[in-house]
């Protein structure tokens, strides 16, 4: 959010990991917490429409993004492949945090009219269209820019589009698109959190 609305640093609160946390920082947490738990309180169809919206907000800068690459980028910057398996490594760490949101789906089937088995499919499907989302914006952040400027850069994808386009103002457009994937993760967890909840309430549990 900074990176689009800079914000005054106000309000010292805490240190956490030698990270200083300001009063003006939480209070976009806060705010964001306070609309989504209203939204939710309104009911579950207004909550879909909105998550579908910035769905395809994340999906449209995405493929802007992908496309940039393919356009303006160069295969020579996505060498050397491999460096060292230091890279790989953190990869595989990081990876498997980008698959948190997806129990959602199992924790709301209770309430979906379809055949259980059919569940686990849109499971799985889900799972992998979401891997192959992801290696596409390595791929797409692996060519738009030399290797070199990806290291410096603040926030890489956002960074490499404005390099590859040219222009800082799609850095703010790839930021956007990111705040929206944060969006509704969030917004998913409340609302399996309270589907799960309902079902188990309905099942006296």
């Amino acid at each position: 959010f900074h990176y689009i609305l800079p914000l005054s640093k106000s309000g010292y609160l805490w240190n956490v990991a030698g990270f200083d946390v300001y009063f003006s920082w939480s209070a976009i947490g806060i705010i964001g917490a306070f609309t989504l738990t209203l939204l939710n309180m309104i009911g579950v169809k207004p909550v879909a429409v909105f998550q579908i919206l910035l769905l395809m907000v994340m999906v449209i800068t995405g493929i802007i993004f992908i496309l940039g690459g393919l356009a303006f980028g160069k295969p020579e910057h996505m060498t050397p492949v491999i460096t060292n398996a230091h890279g790989i490594g953190m990869v595989l760490l990081v990876a498997p945090s980008m698959y948190l949101g997806f129990d959602m789906i199992s924790k709301s089937a209770e309430e979906m009219n379809m055949p259980v088995g059919s569940i686990a499919r849109v499971l799985i499907i889900s799972i992998v269209g979401a891997g192959f989302w992801y290696i596409l914006m390595i791929i797409g952040t692996a060519l738009s820019a030399p290797p070199s400027f990806r290291q410096e850069a603040l926030v890489s994808t956002a960074d490499t589009a404005a390099y590859a386009f040219e222009s800082p103002i799609m850095a703010k457009v790839m930021i956007a698109g990111g705040i929206c994937g944060v969006i509704t993760s969030w917004n998913g967890f409340i609302v399996g959190a309270s589907r799960i909840l309902f079902a188990m309430g309905r099942a006296k549990m």
